[in-house]
């Protein structure tokens, strides 16, 4: 009894808590934030209704799409605490509590005061330990977590590959691992039974390409003389999981790295000026397999492109032509190229003898497959001219239907099929702008080489922004007066496909188009029964 009352007496009231993570870094406001004349006022309470004391407050600045540091204090023993010299504009605030789970808002600032009251809600915790195929821990894994808060949790895994991430709200989560070398994983769906979860991640493969100057003209040696290394030759890599194509340069040794991938079929080449090899096409890597691969330049072709009115000789010529050059007929690697205003580009180099070049311009039919002779350097690419269709679109009283969406389907001149529409052409504007440019170079990732994905890059240039400079004259959509036009239209038999939520789907009787003709046709959409049931 005497040992109990020890036992007893010895008991004392803990308050559970945790440590308060570090903020996310960031940095500093800069000088364009603008006024700094708002002022946030932010009480932390519990569920209950009880204050809390000791809760870290952060807030973070939205400028130009960055999140920068604009302040931090500490609630009192009111729950409360406040945070001047803000600027205008988008903020993010996050509340850590002692005991609580953190939570963000995201809010707009004026001039003046502003109050925000946040609930927080009690902190729960979960553990992920990060192993390689032989069960050996990984540090250094990053983790992310997902769940009721709007930004995610983060932290690395230490030696022993633990993560222990704090101050998480309640279940589900989605808990995300990334490493270099490592294949990223995402495990959805875990709740607090699931903690401490084990994820085994998988190795990366890496491509080893070496890239050597053949024998060719100008070269002597032999056939038993040393491959000659190609410095500064450009390869481009693209495959499965690496799409669009990326691009390495080689170092002295001709040599270049590539790691980061993963399991896959991949295909590359290398060019350096004129000189170009063959395309290595689906080469299988394993998971955490590296494969040593050599390329050998040889001299390339060089075609030239003339893109024209008609196929006639004296065909006048067409600027600002979208025109691609395709080895073997299909391949990872196309060439893009815009004509000039004499009609005229030259791309390549090429390896093999056997390509085909396609070609499209406003107000034209777009041309494809066109194949190339065995030595074969110029070409010239024909397109006709598109015809044009106009008219209403109206219902059974003669009233006119807005937003109506029109396709075009039937057979052209040659006896090819016809499936276009207003949407079908911008895509190919848009990929061809985005394609023009050529490859997207790889990330340089120190000793292991380059990295085909870098995740969290900053966007310190905003997103990407595609400029079409060239597109449909207008969509293929009935306007408010039920009027249209379709341009350009393939010449040939052709129906109009005539879609409205509100109206029966129409397709119009066979339409004879010629090249250039412009033909008038009214639609008449009939509104559909309504069939009900059980």
């Amino acid at each position: 009894v005497f040992v109990c009352l020890l036992f007893v007496a010895g008991l004392r009231d803990l308050r559970f808590s945790m440590r308060i993570p570090a903020p996310p870094s960031a940095p500093a406001l800069p000088a364009k934030a603008g006024e700094l004349d708002a002022s946030l006022r932010v009480r932390a309470v519990s569920q209950d209704g009880t204050t809390v004391s000791d809760g870290l407050v952060a807030v973070y600045a939205i400028v130009d799409g960055t999140a920068h540091h604009a302040g931090r204090g500490r609630t009192g023993s009111d729950g409360t605490t406040t945070n001047a010299g803000l600027p205008r504009g988008e903020v993010w605030v996050l509340v850590y509590g002692p005991s609580h789970a953190r939570t963000s808002s995201r809010l707009v600032l004026e001039a003046g005061q502003r109050e925000l009251t946040v609930t927080l809600q009690p902190a729960r915790f979960f553990e992920v330990v990060a192993v390689d195929p032989m069960q050996r821990p990984i540090g250094g894994v990053r983790v992310r977590l997902f769940g009721s808060d709007p930004l995610p949790h983060q932290a690395r895994t230490d030696a022993t590959g633990l993560a222990r991430l704090t101050h998480l709200g309640p279940p589900p989560y989605a808990v995300e691992l990334s490493a270099k070398g490592y294949d990223p994983k995402l495990l959805p769906r875990l709740g607090s039974e699931d903690s401490p979860v084990f994820v085994k991640l998988e190795r990366l493969a890496t491509l080893e390409i070496t890239v050597v100057e053949a024998p060719g003209e100008g070269q002597g040696g032999g056939g038993a003389a040393q491959a000659v290394p190609a410095v500064g030759a450009t390869v481009t890599v693209a495959g499965s999981s690496l799409w669009p194509a990326r691009t390495a340069t080689t170092d002295e040794q001709g040599r270049v790295t590539i790691s980061g991938l993963p399991r896959g079929f991949y295909d590359f080449r290398a060019q350096r000026e004129h000189r170009v090899s063959d395309t290595e096409l689906g080469v299988l890597l394993d998971r955490g397999e590296t494969k040593q691969v050599q390329l050998a330049l040889l001299p390339g072709r060089v075609i030239a492109v003339k893109v024209t009115d008609g196929a006639g000789p004296d065909a006048p010529p067409i600027a600002a032509a979208d025109v691609a050059l395709v080895e073997g007929g299909v391949s990872s690697f196309p060439l893009y190229g815009r004509t000039d205003d004499k009609g005229k580009v030259t791309l390549g180099p090429i390896a093999t003898p056997d390509a085909t070049v396609s070609a499209r311009a406003v107000g034209f039919v777009g041309r494809s497959a066109v194949p190339l002779k065995e030595g074969e350097q110029e070409v010239q690419v024909g397109l006709l001219r598109g015809g044009i269709i106009v008219g209403r679109v109206v219902d059974e009283r003669d009233y006119p239907v807005d937003g109506a969406t029109i396709e075009v389907v039937g057979i052209d001149l040659d006896g090819m099929p016809v499936a276009e529409s207003s949407a079908i052409t911008e895509f190919r504007e848009d990929h061809f702008a985005f394609a023009l440019p050529g490859a997207v170079p790889l990330i340089p990732a120190g000793d292991l080489g380059v990295m085909p994905m870098v995740p969290d890059i900053p966007s310190e240039h905003g997103p990407l922004v595609v400029t079409r400079t060239q597109s449909t004259a207008e969509p293929w959509v009935s306007r408010a007066d039920g009027q249209y036009k379709l341009d350009p239209v393939p010449p040939g038999r052709v129906h109009l496909v005539v879609r409205h939520p509100d109206f029966v789907e129409t397709i119009t009787d066979t339409i004879r188009l010629e090249s250039g003709q412009e033909q008038q046709v009214k639609v008449v959409l009939r509104r559909g029964g309504r069939l009900e049931g059980r």
